[in-house]
């Protein structure tokens, strides 16, 4: 079974309630996920947001690219009230959703992927996100969406959940 990695856009208000309520923010969770797969929004406009499997490859990507990996794992548990996934979700809040998105400004995924294309396959790491130019164009396909997902919450001023499925 493949492993999905998520986001979900919060707005200050809604991150302040999820802390007090998991059961509210499992809710949410939900109701952002079925509006994605529903309609499949573009990035910028997305309140919950998949990367496929290409996550693995993109942390290889942005840790070779000096970028911090804040931005595909999140930093702070999020508390819910349900199982999700493979563990509970985590978050970054507005400041370091904006600090992740000025990280990117100005650096082409394209040219990070280029920079990171591992010549042999990592241990670990899905075999389309391991090398290659199928796997460059996977991973900038996907890395680049992300890039405009958080720009789009830096400048919406939201904090963004992230979890793996």
């Amino acid at each position: 079974m493949d492993v999905h990695r998520e986001y979900a856009r919060f707005s200050r208000a809604e991150l302040t309630q999820a802390l007090r309520d998991p059961a509210w923010a499992a809710g949410l969770l939900d109701a952002l996920s079925d509006v994605w797969i529903t309609g499949d929004p573009a990035p910028e406009e997305a309140r919950f947001f998949d990367v496929d499997t290409s996550w693995p490859g993109i942390e290889i990507v942005l840790s070779r690219g000096n970028v911090p990996l804040d931005l595909v794992n999140g930093t702070k548990p999020l508390p819910i009230s349900e199982e999700w996934g493979y563990g509970s979700p985590s978050y970054l809040t507005p400041d370091q959703v904006a600090a992740a998105a000025a990280a990117l400004a100005g650096k082409p995924f394209q040219t990070l992927v280029a920079a990171a294309d591992p010549p042999a396959p990592v241990p670990g790491v899905p075999s389309r996100c391991a090398g290659g130019e199928t796997s460059r164009q996977y991973l900038t396909f996907h890395g680049q969406r992300l890039v405009r997902f958080f720009a789009a919450a830096a400048a919406a001023g939201d904090a963004v959940v992230v979890m793996l499925t």
